[in-house]
């Protein structure tokens, strides 16, 4: 299973696309139990990582070590405390649902960055527990995506913010808006299918985007403002030009709660650390 994808059958449940949605055999995405996909033979080899074949080497740790003080070196010149969120992925959250025969390893790569955090001034949130609970009142992710679908993203942001109180009040789950839309995700658009995905909107709007590069995937940079009134409401002492930088493509989806709590939030997808932020290369 390791060596190839593992192409999915299409089930006579599944609701065809046509056309629009061809499948791509690029071998990057097995199938699970009841027809859950799952990303696979990618550049970070996920699947490696969950059977434990893979791990970061000692120099890798100590690379990391480093990125981590550095950053809270920053973040204390700047007085303020650095708190890092590793998002739990479908993998961690959904192992249940895995292809027959594969037994998810007790330790990976992410423990390995979670020991860090005995060594250097940095708190870092790993929300899986938080994500697997949550299932029992809705799907956290689609079956048909590598990332979490919005309820997801609202749960780890509230595991989040959890961290910072009580500096910052979450978002209440009554001012979010859960429904179900028929569509494709980034695995089940390689085989033709579509599935049903939980999309979330604030039903009462505390930010507003005022810059966005029109850059889609890695590369693409924007910034949300945060109204007066919204960040006096939900945060406590919150420095006034705050901001919060992500650099994830699980954080595409996480802005609804966060571009209301924080003054200023700057989601950045790169695959490179941003020399400017932590005076790397």
């Amino acid at each position: 299973m390791q060596g190839g994808g593992v192409q999915p059958d299409l089930r006579t449940r599944d609701r065809l696309a046509g056309p629009l949605l061809p499948r791509v055999k690029d071998d990057k995405v097995v199938e699970g139990k009841d027809g859950w996909l799952f990303l696979a033979n990618d550049s970070n080899r996920v699947l490696d990582q969950h059977a434990g074949t893979f791990r970061l080497t000692d120099g890798q740790v100590e690379e990391w070590r480093t990125v981590f003080a550095r950053r809270a070196e920053i973040a204390r010149e700047l007085g303020a405390e650095l708190v890092v969120l590793i998002a739990p992925d479908n993998h961690a959250i959904y192992a249940d649902k895995l292809p027959d025969g594969f037994e998810p390893a007790a330790e990976r790569p992410v423990h390995q960055l979670l020991g860090i955090a005995r060594d250097v001034p940095v708190r870092l949130s790993y929300p899986l527990e938080q994500m697997r609970d949550a299932r029992r009142i809705r799907e956290v992710c689609s079956s048909g995506d590598s990332h979490w679908n919005h309820f997801g993203s609202f749960m780890a942001y509230r595991a989040y913010v959890e961290e910072l109180e009580p500096l910052v009040e979450p978002v209440a789950f009554e001012d979010v808006a859960f429904y179900e839309i028929e569509g494709a995700g980034d695995l089940s658009f390689k085989v033709g299918r579509t599935q049903q995905r939980v999309i979330g909107e604030l039903r009462f709007p505390g930010a507003r985007l005022v810059d966005d590069n029109c850059i889609s995937g890695s590369g693409a940079l924007d910034t949300s403002q945060a109204l007066l009134n919204s960040v006096q409401m939900r945060s406590r002492n919150l420095v006034p030009f705050g901001e919060m930088l992500f650099g994830s493509s699980f954080f595409t989806t996480a802005g609804a709660g966060n571009t209301s709590v924080f003054p200023r939030m700057l989601p950045a997808s790169t695959p490179r650390r941003r020399s400017r932020l932590t005076g790397e290369p």
